[in-house]
């Protein structure tokens, strides 16, 4: 089955999660937020993951995993979102539009761009609560 029909579906709903990604973060910062925008915020990265795996945009799947193991880890109260995770998490969802926007028109994304975020992401995960 050629999956390729349902790309644009694919880049237009990732774009839509993206949007209540940074929502939610931004509810977040202002001090708004609840478990209920934290739910939105893991189900819009966990959705994007999701539908870039079966797709075949494993960069963007991969990328995503590591928000996604961070906002797990948040709602399982593992993590903290303080200001520095927020930032680094709307700085993915920043990235995370550069990749769909790349892979939606064939283009190359700076993979060496990401690597200081996924460091970031991942020492939120494996630091301190």
């Amino acid at each position: 089955m050629d999956v390729s029909r349902f790309f644009a579906a694919f880049f237009a709903e990732s774009r839509e999660g993206l949007d209540a990604f940074e929502a939610g973060l931004l509810a977040f910062e202002r001090g708004e937020g609840s478990a209920d925008t934290l739910n939105t915020v893991f189900r819009a990265a966990h959705s994007i993951k999701g539908g870039a795996a079966t797709f075949g945009f494993p960069a963007i799947a991969e990328f995503t995993h590591g928000a996604e193991t961070l906002l797990d880890g948040v709602r399982a109260g593992t993590h903290a979102l303080d200001g520095a995770a927020i930032g680094d998490l709307l700085a993915a969802g920043d990235a995370l539009r550069g990749l769909i926007d790349a892979a939606e028109h064939g283009a190359a994304f700076d993979e060496t761009a990401l690597v200081s975020l996924r460091a970031r992401l991942a020492a939120h995960v494996d630091g301190p609560l």
